[in-house]
C-alpha cells in the first residue's frame, strides 16, 4: 500500500494502463481492433497508447 503512494496516482495509472493493453493484445491474438473493442476504446486511441508505451 505505501508504495502506490510513493510512486504516485498518475504513476500508477498509467503502469495500470500499459498492463490491461498488454494484455488485451495477447487476448485479442495481437489484433488491435479487437483489443480496442476488450478494453472499450477506439481503435485509434490503442494505436496512440501502444505507441507511447512502446507496445507491438
Amino acid at each position: 500500500e505505501q508504495e502506490l503512494f510513493e510512486r504516485g496516482m498518475e504513476e500508477v495509472l498509467l503502469s495500470v494502463e500499459k498492463e490491461m493493453i498488454k494484455h488485451a493484445l495477447k487476448k485479442a491474438g495481437n489484433s488491435k481492433m479487437r483489443a480496442a473493442d476488450l478494453l472499450r476504446i477506439s481503435f485509434r486511441s490503442l494505436r496512440y497508447k501502444t505507441k507511447k508505451y512502446n507496445i507491438d
